[in-house]
Parts: structure tokens; sequence; C-alpha cells
């Protein structure tokens, strides 16, 4: 694991074509003669090949993903290919008007379907506008690629993709079992629970997971080198995850798109992303790496939870904790009113941190009925009152929640997890 693909075409190229799929295409298409067999071939179930997926013409905005499938009857097996960016993506997630639909959000997003079957099917991709990595996993009636909430969802940050013309990006991913690990340009990004997915299922290379909305893909192809897929491997160390984990570990970081304040008196705003873990009751940890020392420029890093828009009891809201570089811990609460979240200061103390350029810091946040406790570099910090809002929610990891967003600016973390409290 973690080392980088370097599979390369051998002799001709095997069978391919792109598949425009429509509404998540579960009815996965078997490429004639051109999975290997594995008693032929004991070391590789397909490829390595070389191919493009050529995105539709402008102005025609497809109800999915483009894509290539691999027919398999096997559950678990490793899929590597390299990903050449069909185009440089502008990634900071705002309307460009300079340029013309589709390009107005020039992006892009590829990656790879897994256990596909015409019951359910997973896919995980890596996304431009964003630097982020998902892994869904999604049924006919809950597809994403229809606009319906999936069955599954988890994202993360990877600040180090490339997004210029004619980079390329290498992913690979394990499936074992009820066991998944992303690794993106050799680097272990992602420990996933796969345990909803667990039947045989055919693989895609696709591209379009997240640019197939309003404005569609932007003319052009998509390439992919050396893909192919092998018989799996125990996952590392890394990839073991613990019963209890419902996210995670996941190694990555927030890349700042924003410039300047979003803050004011009465809101939390902050950059980041949703984990995809719900819960009412549990623990979450991570250890952040300050991406600047704190003389040359305030930073924050922390946690929102709890986070929900349709609570059973209580009102709509949710908690942040923000770690600052002034050697503050400040917990806010924000509920809803009339359409808007308004933020108050629950608590704020003193905290003992370290604050140069890439030190870092772990941080615990321990989330127990109305209350809670905060862990810094393995010392408790402080109890927390968590009383106005006890219902399940999102899990967020976030920047910029109480001091300035600066565009480029990256916070890496290691180790997330998000896990569940066992019962009292």
């Amino acid at each position: 694991m973690g080392a980088r693909a370097t599979a390369r075409r051998t002799g001709r190229v095997l069978n391919r074509r792109a598949i425009l799929a429509a509404g998540g295409g579960l009815v996965a298409a078997a490429c004639s003669g051109g999975m290997r067999s594995a008693a032929a071939q004991p070391s590789i179930f397909y490829g390595p090949v070389d191919g493009q997926l050529v995105h539709p013409p402008a102005g025609v905005v497809l109800p999915g993903t483009v894509r290539y499938v691999v027919a398999l009857s096997e559950a678990d097996y490793v899929i590597r290919t390299t990903f050449h960016n069909p185009y440089a993506a502008i990634n900071s997630g705002v309307f460009n008007p300079t340029f013309t639909a589709p390009d107005a959000y020039r992006q892009w997003s590829y990656g790879f379907d897994f256990r596909l079957s015409p019951s359910r099917g997973g896919a995980v991709y890596v996304d431009s506008l964003t630097y982020h990595w998902a892994v869904v996993i999604f049924t006919p009636d809950a597809a994403m690629f229809k606009g319906r909430r999936p069955l599954r969802l988890w994202q993360g940050g990877v600040p180090g993709l490339r997004i210029g013309e004619g980079e390329t990006n290498d992913l690979q991913l394990v499936v074992s079992g009820p066991i998944g690990q992303l690794t993106v340009n050799g680097e272990d990004i992602a420990a996933l629970n796969l345990s909803d997915l667990l039947q045989p299922g055919d693989v895609a290379v696709a591209t379009g997971y997240t640019s197939s909305g309003v404005f569609g893909l932007a003319p052009g192809a998509t390439g992919y080198e050396g893909f192919t897929i092998t018989p799996a491997l125990p996952p590392t160390p890394f990839g073991q995850r613990a019963p209890s984990y419902l996210y995670g570990p996941v190694n990555g970081g927030i890349r700042q798109t924003k410039q300047g304040s979003n803050m004011n008196s009465t809101s939390q705003s902050g950059e980041g992303f949703i984990t995809g873990a719900r819960m009412r009751d549990g623990i979450i940890n991570a250890r952040f790496y300050n991406p600047y020392d704190a003389a040359e420029q305030p930073w924050d890093y922390g946690f929102w939870f709890r986070s929900n828009s349709t609570p059973t009891s209580g009102p709509s809201g949710y908690y942040t904790l923000a770690i600052r570089s002034d050697g503050t811990y400040v917990l806010a609460f924000a509920r809803a009113v009339s359409r808007a979240y308004i933020a108050r200061e629950v608590q704020r103390g003193p905290v003992a941190l370290q604050t140069g350029a890439g030190e870092g810091n772990d941080v615990e946040v321990r989330v127990d009925g109305p209350g809670g406790m905060l862990s810094v570099n393995g010392y408790e910090i402080a109890t927390l009152d968590l009383h106005d809002l006890t219902d399940e929610g999102d899990v967020f990891v976030l920047t910029a929640m109480s001091v300035p967003p600066q565009r480029g600016t990256v916070t890496r973390y290691e180790n997330l997890t998000v896990a569940a409290l066992p019962p009292p």
C-alpha cells in the first residue's frame, strides 16, 4: 500500500469504450472479451489498459457519469489508475462570469465505481472544485447521481490534488471484505467502512461525478493510464478500523478557497467538509498541523457536531469547537431562527498549544448527552456544556470558524476519526 501506481500499457489496448451511463448507471455493461480470467492470470483480473472518457458536447448535461465498465464476479480487489486532467480547474467554488456555461464552474471529478450490481453499488472519486475526495454507497432509489440522498457518504480533503491541465493523479482503492483503503498520489488517505456493500460486483473508471449538474462537464476528455484490477491485498495497519469507528482514520487537509472575513457578530461560518458520520454521543479526534506561525497570522481549526436541521427534540442547530492560535478554545452554539442560524458563545478558556508553523496539536472532543470534555495534547482542558442540543447530527471538520480565511492556506490533519460511544 502507499506505492505509486506504475502500471503502463503492455501491448495493444484491450477492449475499451466510454459508456454514457444515465441516472447513476447501476446496470453495468460488460467489456466484451476484456476481462482476464483469474484462472489464466492469477495475479491480475484486468488490465493494464489506457483510454479516454470523452465528455459530451457543449450544452449537453448528462444525468449520470461517463464511464468504462469491467464485468467482474469478484468482491475483493485492488483498483489502480493514473488519471490525466482534461483541463485546468477553476476551484474557488465561486461562479466565474468571464466564462460561459459549461465553463463557468470549470471543474472535473473522476474515480472508480466498485461492487456494482443491480441492487446497489459504490463510488470513490476526487473533485477539483473543493480538493475533496468522497466515497458513496448508493441504491437505485437513492443514487447521488440523480440528486437523491445516498445510502452512505463520506468525504475528506486532498489538499495536494493536482488540478492543472495535463497533470495527473494516481488513485488506488483496496476493497477487502468490510474494509476499504483509499490512496491518492502515494499517500494513504482514508480507511473505509464497506460493511453495507459486501456483494461481488463490477468495476468502472468514470468521470463527471460532481460536474454533471446544471452546467455539466466542459468539452474535452479525461484520460486514464494503467487501469488495472488485481486480487485484493490485506489493508495496511492504517486501513484497519476499530469496530466503533463511524469515520476514519483519515489523513488529509483543508485548503481554504475564500479570502478575507466571512464572519459576523451573529453567525458561525468556516471552511472544511462534512465527514458523513452522524452521532449523538461519541468521540471526535484528530492531530492538526498549524498552517503557519501564530505570530504571522491567526488560525483556528476544530469541529462542528450535532449539526441537525431536523431535530427530533429541541431547536435546530449545531455546536462548533474552535482551537485558536491565540491560545484559547471557543465553544459556540448556533440555532435556527427565521431561516438563519444565530450563534452565541457558550464558553471560552485557555489552552496550551504548539503554535509554530507546521507544529501539531492533538484535539479530542468527547460528546455525551448534555455534557462533554475537551482534551488537547493528552490533557483534559474543560468540561463542555452541551445541554442546548442533544440530538444526533452531522460531524464537520473546519477551519476559519473564528478568524478570516486566507485563500490557499492548507491545514493538514492526521488520524481523523469519529467513534461512537458504547451504550451506558
